[in-house]
C-alpha cells in the first residue's frame, strides 16, 4: 500500500471511531477531539510500519513533531479516559487483521 493510501485509511479508521470528519483530523484545527484524532492517525501509521520521517511527509509536518507525538501518546491516553478507550479499540482491531477496518475503508 502507499504511504497516501495508508494516511487516507488511517484517516477513514480515525474518523470512524471518533466521529471527526475526514477534513477536521487533516485541518489546523487545535481542539483536543481534532488533537486526539490527530495522535491516532500517527499511531496508526506507525503500527503500519511507517517510520517517523515517512509520517512526517504525508502529514505534511516535521519528523520532530512525530516523534513527540509518539513518545507522549500513552502519556496523553492516562489522562484522557475517551481517548485511552479509542487507543484500545484501534489496537485491538489492529492485532485482529484489521477486521473492522477493512469495512470502514472500503
Amino acid at each position: 500500500m502507499k504511504k497516501e493510501d495508508l494516511l487516507k485509511y488511517a484517516v477513514n479508521i480515525t474518523s470512524y471511531i471518533t466521529d471527526i470528519p475526514d477534513a477536521f483530523i487533516l485541518s489546523s484545527s487545535k481542539t483536543s477531539e481534532v488533537v486526539d484524532a490527530r495522535y491516532l492517525v500517527v499511531h496508526i501509521l506507525n503500527k503500519k510500519g511507517l517510520y517517523p520521517n515517512e509520517i512526517a511527509k504525508v502529514m505534511k509536518c516535521t519528523a520532530t513533531n512525530i516523534r513527540i507525538i509518539l513518545s507522549r501518546l500513552y502519556e496523553r491516553a492516562k489522562g484522557n479516559y475517551s481517548f485511552r478507550m479509542k487507543l484500545k479499540t484501534i489496537d485491538k482491531e489492529l492485532e485482529k487483521d484489521n477486521s473492522v477496518f477493512d469495512r470502514v475503508s472500503a
